[in-house]
């Protein structure tokens, strides 16, 4: 584990003394990668494009499907194109009796521990809502969150702070004590404009150092090294 003295957070709360944790889903809940290419390469091809890599969509990815297609298409690409393909991508999100995607091995023992503590947990995505809800509820069958929030029309995405600050509110905890657990940029820039606790997973689509560079506070390898983090000592 390592942790970095944030400048806008000098003394961040330590190990097991969080109140609450939010998690990102794709790359930190979620492995989610392979099936992000499968259907990006399907509906790229679909349409004449020539397929990516893996590498490329995880380069990609984030920021929302708008945003991906943005990216592999380049900046001056139709708008109305990059949105017709980002709908496309949503529904086949959903169908997750086609997904590919699984939990990270350890990741339903880590959220049942976090229940059996009492400590609150939430979803904050980037990934359309209704995928969001399908993924968690196939994958993920036994936890129960608080909330479970992905993306959705006239609703803020990370990295705005606004949607993890009503959620903390309707959870009752407060940012200084509860850590935004994820593996990208947006979730490293939403914990600060939230004033939570930025917690960055290696693991997932960012590597290590950027994730630091983003503000992480703590910055986890393992599982283990996670649940060090967020659930008490036994006494």
């Amino acid at each position: 584990m390592t942790v970095l003295e944030n400048p806008q957070r000098r003394f961040p709360p330590p190990p097991g003394s969080f109140a609450g944790a939010v998690f990102d889903l794709d790359g930190t809940l979620l492995d989610t990668l392979d099936d992000i290419t499968r259907v990006g390469n399907s509906i790229l091809s679909r349409r004449g494009f020539p397929v990516r890599d893996r590498e490329t969509f995880r380069a990609a990815t984030g920021m929302g499907i708008e945003a991906l297609y943005r990216k592999l298409l380049g900046d001056d690409s139709d708008p109305a194109l990059v949105a017709d393909m980002a709908r496309e991508a949503a529904l086949a999100y959903s169908r997750v009796e086609e997904s590919i995607a699984r939990p990270f091995p350890g990741v339903p023992e880590l959220l049942s521990r976090l229940e059996s503590e009492g400590i609150p947990m939430a979803v904050l995505s980037n990934k359309p809502q209704e995928a969001v809800t399908a993924l968690l509820a196939v994958l993920l069958p036994g936890v129960r969150f608080h909330a479970a929030i992905g993306a959705a029309p006239g609703r803020t995405v990370k990295p705005c702070g606004e949607a993890a600050v009503k959620l903390m509110g309707s959870m009752g905890v407060v940012p200084e004590k509860t850590a935004m657990v994820g593996d990208g940029e947006p979730d490293m820039k939403t914990a600060l404009a939230a004033g939570m606790v930025p917690v960055g997973c290696s693991w997932g689509f960012t590597p290590p150092g950027r994730l630091l560079e983003m503000g992480a506070v703590y910055l986890v390898h393992s599982l283990k090294e996670l649940e060090d983090i967020l659930i008490p000592p036994a006494l």
